[in-house]
């Protein structure tokens, strides 16, 4: 039987740890709300010419205040005597403090032992996911029409001024949102400033060419790069919560 003193310091114990509880819920409750998207790449893969596989493959990103959480996806395949016996898709993470050159590279959210500081800029292009990547896309193109979508995106089309070696698209289609301007990523921070709008999707057009290295013509192909909205569930979104408490502590221990 537990006597009164015994029961009085369990009392005492638990009220400690239910205020210490509320506590950390509140602050959890008081940091910036996460946004979330993705930058996703669309292309055609060609194993011969009549036989072809659509890549399609999803940069995610989660935005908290002045951090931002970038997830990108990996295959892993194990195989046994040669032969591919699984393939899991996974993530590798990288956590950056907006204006800063460096960020912390996480190999899962479930581990951050391994964690280590790298260059943001350069992984990022790595990633092809740069502000500069499309920023000469058009150079040398001549837009040739404006229109608006039924979604009410501006959509711009335009085609190379003249044929040459190195510029091979046939037609460039980019989209143009109001709706994203405050998003965190960019196809092109030049172009969204010239529209005052987000440049959301651009689609690159090639006409049908003979291919080299398949010894045959290859039909029409399209590559689209778009920058889209995502909503976390529940437990994503409290996952990922935690996960920017504890990387802003290592960032604080810098």
């Amino acid at each position: 039987m537990i006597n009164p003193i015994s029961m009085r310091r369990i009392l005492i114990c638990l009220m400690i740890c239910f205020a210490t509880a509320n506590t950390g819920y509140t602050q959890a409750q008081n940091e910036p709300e996460i946004i979330s998207g993705g930058f996703t790449v669309e292309f055609p893969m060609f194993e011969t010419a009549s036989k072809i596989q659509l890549f399609r493959d999803t940069i995610h990103f989660f935005e908290q205040g002045n951090m931002i959480l970038y997830a990108f996806p990996f295959t892993y395949e194990s195989f046994k005597s040669n032969i591919s016996q699984d393939q899991r898709k996974s993530y590798h993470y990288l956590m950056v403090e907006k204006f800063s050159e460096q960020g912390l590279y996480f190999p899962s959210l479930q581990d951050s032992t391994e964690r280590q500081w790298v260059l943001k800029d350069s992984l990022l292009a790595a990633k092809n996911l740069s502000d500069k990547r499309f920023q000469n896309l058009l150079v040398y193109d001549s837009l040739i029409k404006r229109t608006f979508t039924p979604d009410s995106m501006l959509l711009e089309k335009y085609i190379p001024i003249h044929a040459f070696k190195g510029k091979i698209f046939d037609t460039t289609e980019c989209y143009f949102s109001a709706g994203l301007r405050d998003f965190p990523l960019s196809l092109s921070t030049s172009m969204d400033s010239v529209h005052s709008r987000k440049l959301r999707k651009i689609r690159t057009v090639y006409n049908s060419r003979y291919f080299a290295d398949l010894k045959s013509n290859i039909p029409k192909q399209v590559w689209t790069y778009e920058l889209i909205q995502e909503n976390l569930s529940e437990g994503m979104y409290q996952e990922i919560s935690n996960f920017f408490l504890l990387a802003k502590q290592y960032f604080l221990e810098k």
